[in-house]
């Protein structure tokens, strides 16, 4: 799974705050390219040496976003583009690959639920944290979710309808094996 739509915060208007990251990687090295500051939360985060305008907190965030007005966390800044890239579960269409049990080995080792149920329940908690900071034209990218009929299913799959009822608007969506979702928030 995954896609790069971590790139699509080069197409964001929204200039005034930072950029958010749920789930560090690859993704973290070109977001720092982007100017604002990067604000990535990682439960595994080891600190990539040398990225400018970074800040790397370590821990759910689930537990991070509801301290976001504090210093050093948010510090109370609008969020202009916001990467969810977080709790994965074993996808049905990637049974028995090799890295899918590494991963399940990796959460499991933390004491972590390893189910759709769980991501979904952990994306959804922070869209609920992070809808009200996101700027007037700011950007939510879902990694791994994509519509399934009439039904959002992924990472996002719960989490894209509460945005979508709060008056976000779907700008971009993908399909299962290039799972991705671009919501703007209203202005």
């Amino acid at each position: 799974m995954g896609s790069d739509g971590y790139r699509l915060a080069a197409e964001s208007a929204c200039t005034d705050g930072v950029i958010l990251e749920v789930g560090s990687g690859v993704s973290t090295e070109y977001l720092a390219t982007m100017g604002p500051l990067v604000v990535t939360i990682d439960l595994e985060h080891q600190p990539m040496l040398g990225l400018p305008r970074c800040r790397y907190l370590t821990g759910r965030a689930e537990e991070l976003l509801t301290r976001w007005h504090e210093p050093g966390i948010g510090d109370s800044r609008r969020v202009c583009f916001a990467w969810l890239d977080g709790h994965d579960w074993p996808y049905d269409h990637h049974v028995g690959e090799p890295w899918l049990e590494a991963q399940r080995a990796r959460y499991l080792a933390r004491g972590q639920d390893y189910s759709k149920q769980a991501s979904q329940a952990s994306h959804l908690t922070i869209a609920k944290l992070l809808a009200p900071w996101v700027a007037a034209g700011g950007a939510v990218a879902f990694d791994d979710t994509w519509i399934d009929g009439d039904r959002w299913d992924g990472k996002g799959g719960t989490a894209v309808p509460y945005l979508l009822s709060r008056g976000f608007l779907l700008r971009r969506s993908g399909d299962i094996y290039y799972g991705l979702v671009l919501l703007e928030a209203p202005a």
